[in-house]
């Protein structure tokens, strides 16, 4: 970690590893989980056929498209997040 740049936000913010993980919390992954949450989650306690196994449970979430869109599409931001990362700090991997 000493190698990210954790310090003080100076005038090079837009490369700075707090604002891009704090991008990458408050922008993608807080409106995923406050969309979803509380739904599936009430779903799943209060609704769902209990007797089912839970991965044949999970498939009969009355929105699962609509949620499998968005849980598909903040995958594809953290990867790409993830990719930029690497090439900024020139890692071959992360992880």
């Amino acid at each position: 970690m000493r190698k990210f740049p954790v310090g003080r936000i100076g005038s090079a913010s837009e490369n700075h590893l707090g604002v891009f993980v704090g991008r990458a919390l408050f922008g993608v992954l807080r409106p995923f989980l406050e969309r979803w949450h509380v739904r599936y989650r009430h779903w799943w306690e209060h609704e769902c056929n209990k007797a089912l196994a839970p991965f044949e449970r999970q498939k009969e979430f009355p929105e699962l498209e609509e949620f499998l869109v968005d849980w598909s599409n903040v995958r594809f931001i953290m990867r790409t997040m993830q990719k930029r990362l690497a090439q900024f700090y020139k890692r071959t991997e992360l992880g």
